[in-house]
């Protein structure tokens, strides 16, 4: 009697989070793009071809599509275009609109234009992906935005980023650097943590009672559609756990970010490494500071943006001829910047969107910097 009465509880309970399943979390969400909100959506960029030029993580798939358009195109020089979601995102996007990454690919005729961006990149985000394209393909200028929110990222590497570059066991040369040593201390790490989980996956003795989940999982998952709900499940918890902080701590789009000064003096010192390299293989570096709305006080404290720009400053005096420099805070009026959804519970649906802009921004932006790259030899 005991056993029928745990079996229908069973069943009661597996269908009961079927149904859960399936009426509260059917949507397909990206949770990669979370902190977008529902306006802002991904868009990467094209050649002329219709050939991808723009990635994220640089994996087998996105490495082959980037080294076929560049082929396609006829092996020109490359221009490396690094960045974070504002490259890759559209405000309110409508039908045919594109980013400035697309624009300055068809306006730039001498070179390649790509692109290889990730969500919150930092500085150290982007000294690893220039050191792997330049050891692939003929990168002769480099642009790279420089977002103060961005020195604020965390130390270490993320898999889901560089797979192909863990996979293939990459590391900076040996030197003093401190900040080369960690990189390469991390992708040490999960190296060893990938190939642990592979011979764990092939060595490792199951008991009884995960075989049957394992068979109950693929049978499910092969016949329930509605049982691969549960990431969503999990992804929108996780979600709801990040809006409850904000919302205990009052975190808002118009907090104050402070600087954390080891990860800021860590991105600082990957900016120092970027340069050194381009002077040494004689690749031109251009800088800017990207826009960023004006109608309302920005989530930075004014010292230490002020100090940011210029530190920046110093370092463009001590490399002419090699960093060029152009500080793009306001160029985009403020009305083509968006909203976002609120990243806190309670009733305002809404936040300012300090980061990303309409495609008439992308268009304001692929103007600069074409006149910038073009003014500078890169035609």
């Amino acid at each position: 009697m005991k056993a029928r009465v745990l079996l229908i509880i069973f069943i009661i309970s597996l269908f009961g989070a079927l149904l859960i399943l399936k009426v509260f979390f059917s949507k397909i969400t990206d949770f990669s793009t979370f902190a977008l909100g529902t306006e802002t959506v991904t868009y990467w960029a094209k050649d002329s071809n219709e050939n991808l030029i723009h990635i994220s993580a640089i994996d087998s798939v996105g490495n082959n599509s980037i080294i076929n358009s560049w082929t396609q195109s006829g092996q020109k020089n490359v221009l490396l275009v690094l960045g974070n979601s504002q490259t890759h995102s559209i405000n309110q996007k409508n039908i045919n609109e594109v980013t400035f990454v697309e624009m300055l690919n068809k306006r730039i005729d001498k070179y390649y234009v790509i692109a290889n961006t990730y969500p919150n990149a930092s500085l150290q985000d982007f000294l690893i992906s220039y050191k792997y394209w330049m050891t692939v393909l003929p990168v002769k200028a480099v642009v790279i935005p420089l977002f103060l929110d961005d020195m604020r990222e965390a130390n270490g590497i993320s898999y889901d980023f560089y797979p192909k570059l863990v996979d293939k066991n990459f590391s900076f040369e040996e030197n003093d650097n401190i900040l080369l040593r960690k990189l390469n201390i991390s992708f040490s790490s999960l190296r060893e943590k990938k190939i642990g989980l592979d011979d764990s996956k092939h060595n490792e003795k199951l008991s009884t009672q995960d075989i049957v989940e394992k068979y109950l999982n693929t049978q499910l998952d092969n016949n329930w559609t509605v049982w691969n709900n549960r990431k969503n499940a999990q992804g929108i918890l996780f979600g709801k756990l990040y809006e409850l902080r904000n919302t205990i701590f009052n975190i808002k789009a118009t907090t104050v970010r402070r600087m954390i000064p080891d990860k800021y003096v860590d991105n600082m010192t990957a900016l120092d490494l970027i340069i050194s390299d381009v002077q040494k293989n004689g690749i031109k570096l251009f800088l800017y500071v990207p826009p960023i709305r004006n109608d309302a006080e920005k989530p930075y404290d004014p010292k230490e943006y002020r100090l940011f720009k210029s530190q920046i400053l110093d370092i463009l005096n001590k490399y002419p001829n090699t960093v060029y420099f152009k500080d793009y805070d306001k160029i985009i009026p403020s009305k083509y910047f968006g909203h976002k959804a609120s990243t806190s519970l309670g009733k305002q649906t809404e936040e300012l969107d300090f980061m990303h802009f309409q495609y008439t921004g992308h268009r304001i932006l692929s103007d600069s910097l074409a006149v910038f790259l073009l003014n500078n030899g890169i035609r």
